[in-house]
């Protein structure tokens, strides 16, 4: 027979010490960190834009291994990391379109920029698509953004420009502030060969 004193301590011990594990889990976890890319384009003067015709942005499409809510680096050519605690917030595609959108919308000769679906009776006269084949770089390092961007004219569906286009954007630190800084500048350096277009 079971000495209930005995069966009353054990269970004791093994509280405790399950306690013990939890707490230090609980203790152990690091804070999260969210990061939004940000417009780095100088605002066009007022009067400065001139056109007529409007202009609506599908989504980007980002590389399967980025699509996360985690920040990905990148290691060596072979090797990217996604990092747990450093994230995006949001999703990485709305924040490329919205960036995008908002750097041609300062950038560009153009009447209205709309981001998919855009308003409900919306005609927009052309259209742009962007592929990024790369959107990452090292912490303290360096950035590369690489992409094909089509654009096209919406009423007589036709492609009137399809461009690759690439880019290396120092990263000053090796944190992820001046990671996502560097990621924004690569948008914004987009954006320009973009606008070029539409002048």
């Amino acid at each position: 027979m079971k000495n209930p004193i005995s069966s009353a301590v054990t269970t004791v011990i093994l509280l405790g010490y399950c306690f013990f594990l939890l707490s230090g889990c609980v203790g152990s976890s690091e804070p999260l960190y969210e990061y939004t890319l940000s417009p780095r384009v100088q605002q066009s003067e007022p009067g400065q834009q001139s056109g007529q015709r409007t202009l609506i942005i599908m989504p980007v499409l980002a590389p399967l291994w980025s699509v996360g809510s985690g920040i990905v680096t990148r290691s060596s050519s072979n090797n990217i990391n996604t990092s747990s605690t450093h994230l995006w917030a949001g999703t990485l595609q709305d924040q490329l379109t919205t960036t995008l959108a908002e750097n041609i919308r300062s950038l560009a000769k153009i009447k209205d920029v709309q981001v998919y679906p855009g308003s409900r009776f919306a005609k927009p006269d052309l259209l742009l698509e962007v592929e990024l084949l790369r959107f990452d770089g090292a912490l303290g390092d360096d950035f590369t953004c690489s992409a094909i961007w089509t654009l096209s004219d919406n009423h007589r569906k036709k492609t009137l420009q399809r461009k690759q286009f690439s880019t290396t954007v120092p990263v000053d630190s090796d944190g992820y502030t001046d990671y996502v800084t560097a990621a924004s500048t690569a948008i914004s350096q987009l954006s320009k060969e973009i606008s070029l277009s539409l002048q």
